[in-house]
Formats: C-alpha cells, sequence, structure tokens
C-alpha cells in the first residue's frame, strides 16, 4: 500500500479534502476545522493519496523563526491508522522543509501518546526535554484535548476596575495580543539567559503550542503574535491563538507571586483561559496550582522532539 503512497503539496482547493480527512481522523470537534485558512499561511500543508487519488493523510508544518520546521497537526484516516502512512508523510514534510532552508524538524506530543511517539522516533526525532502543561479555564483538568475547542471566539470591549480602585480600559479581544499591549515592555538584559524557568526547558520558550529557541532575536520575530508582558511584577511572554479563545503565558521570571499574575494576565486579556508550560520542577508549579490553574488531562507531561535535517 505504501508504495502507491503520493504524497504532494496541498493547496487551498484541497480544503474540502482535508477536512473530509479530519473528520475521519478526530471528528467534528477537531480544531483544524475551525483554522483551515490558517493553515495555508505559514509553512506548508501535506496531503497524501493512495492509489486511486483518496486524501488518506494530512499534515502541516510551520515554519519557525529559528529555522526549525514545527511538524503540527497529523491526520489519518481511521482505516489507514497504524499503517505506517503517518510515518512516511512526515519523512516527506521534512524533506521539503529541508529544501525550503529549515535546519530541524521539531515537535511536541504527550508524553502518554506512545503512538506519535513511536512515529516521531522512527523518523529519526529524539527527545530534547519534557515539559508540564498547565491550564486555567474551562479546559483545565477535563478528558477533551484543549487544542480541540471548536467554539468561535466573539469580540467586545469593556471597563474593569483593577485591584488599586482606578477604572482601566480592558480590550477584550480574542485571539490577539493587543489586549495586553499597555503592559508591554522590552525585555531587559539576562531576563531570558537566566531566567530559571527558561534554564529548566533548556533554553527554549513555549509560544502557545510551539517551542522556538529563547535567543532573543528570535523572540523579537515571533511579533506581532507575541508580545512580552510584565504584570503585578512577573514576566511572561504573552502568545494569543489567532481562531480560539485561549491564551498561552510562557513564564521568565518565576516569583512567589507568579501564579497570581498570570491569572490576573488572562483576567487583563478579557478571556481569563489560558496554558503554561513549565520544567518537570514541582516546585515552580506550586503558585500556578494555588491560583487555579490544573494539569492538563491531555498533556500534563509533554516531550519536545527535534531531528537535524
Amino acid at each position: 500500500m505504501l508504495s502507491s503512497l503520493g504524497i504532494r503539496v496541498a493547496s487551498p482547493d484541497d480544503k474540502d479534502a482535508i477536512r473530509r480527512v479530519c473528520l475521519s481522523a478526530v471528528g467534528p470537534e477537531d480544531y483544524v476545522l475551525q483554522d483551515l485558512d490558517g493553515w495555508f499561511t505559514a509553512g506548508e500543508v501535506s496531503i497524501a493519496e493512495d492509489s486511486s487519488g483518496r486524501p488518506v493523510a494530512v499534515m502541516r508544518t510551520i515554519d519557525l523563526p529559528d529555522g526549525a520546521a514545527w511538524l503540527a497537526s497529523i491526520r489519518t484516516i481511521k482505516e489507514m491508522q497504524g499503517k505506517g502512512v503517518a510515518s512516511e508523510i512526515t519523512r516527506a514534510a521534512m524533506e521539503r522543509a529541508k529544501r525550503r532552508g529549515m535546519t530541524h524538524g521539531r515537535l511536541l506530543i504527550s508524553a502518554k501518546n506512545t503512538a506519535s511517539l513511536r512515529v516521531a522516533q522512527k523518523c529519526g526525532l529524539e527527545e530534547l526535554f519534557r515539559v508540564s502543561v498547565l491550564e486555567k479555564g474551562e479546559e483545565a483538568g477535563s478528558e477533551e484535548d484543549i487544542i480541540r475547542k471548536s467554539r468561535t471566539p466573539g469580540h467586545a470591549v469593556g471597563v474593569k476596575e483593577d485591584r488599586r480602585g482606578s477604572e482601566a480600559p480592558v480590550a477584550r479581544v480574542p485571539g490577539s495580543p493587543e489586549a495586553l499591549a499597555a503592559l508591554a515592555k522590552p525585555l531587559g538584559r539576562g531576563e531570558l539567559d537566566e531566567s530559571p524557568v527558561v534554564i529548566g526547558l533548556r533554553g527554549y520558550v513555549g509560544l502557545f503550542f510551539t517551542f522556538v529557541s529563547a535567543e532573543r532575536e528570535v523572540v523579537a520575530k515571533c511579533a506581532p503574535r507575541t508580545v512580552p508582558v510584565f504584570v503585578d511584577g512577573e514576566r511572561f511572554l504573552f502568545t494569543a491563538n489567532r481562531t480560539e479563545p485561549w491564551h498561552g503565558l510562557q513564564p521568565i521570571s518565576n516569583g512567589p507571586g507568579v501564579g497570581k499574575a498570570a491569572v490576573r494576565a488572562l483576567e487583563l486579556a478579557g478571556i481569563g483561559e489560558g496554558v503554561v508550560f513549565l520544567p518537570l520542577d514541582a516546585r515552580m508549579h506550586r503558585p500556578y496550582l494555588d491560583a487555579g490553574f490544573a494539569y492538563s488531562k491531555w498533556a500534563r507531561e509533554a516531550v519536545i522532539l527535534e531531528r537535524q535535517l
């Protein structure tokens, strides 16, 4: 079967085919169905077809600012799962990424997703490090994968009284870092190099569900979706999800009030729902757990893997 598998670059004309694959692989709750337009804005989309031209698998690669191709959203129709199709489409996508000038392939997998880990390792990806995933919001602690939310975000602008008693405008703009733009400040000298969180993440930072090198110039290239924010004395990299009412807060500082500051940042964004990536050191988790975060059932522990292209 694999000898007759054809893999090509998809175009926007393939959206219906991608939709059918996702419906078979995951179901109508698949987050990909909410962001098919966004799939064609960075990197490329791969589609695998059998000898009859039937789409059997799709995946997206995103070109990251540190030269890595982020391997994302692999979907295989149910009847073809476990037959090596995911490995074939992943290898083909990495080969094309290399031709585009990307230097590495990188991805994030739940530590309990042994099938996907086997595919990654079969394709030559090796573990870089592991992270703990904590969430705040309606999905925290649920059995559903938090990246499979399917509700469409609304938009509103309001006024909120801050804790010092003054009224401050709060831009409730789901999917936009402008909600915290007033609190954004340039990164200070040593904030990334000396951060205990970044050190614990082996020199990477999580920007929503991708990880990039924490080098200053790399982080700067991630704008405008990612901005450094300063909330109640704690520092974060704030990343907006374009299609869902969720925000990523990658902590840089690690003070005793960091958990409450993270909650405050989400409140200022007008959402109150978000995710943080932390080292496996349980001492770093306690401020977030005390502030109402919970370990993700999707991936209490996640694995970041990489290979040179």
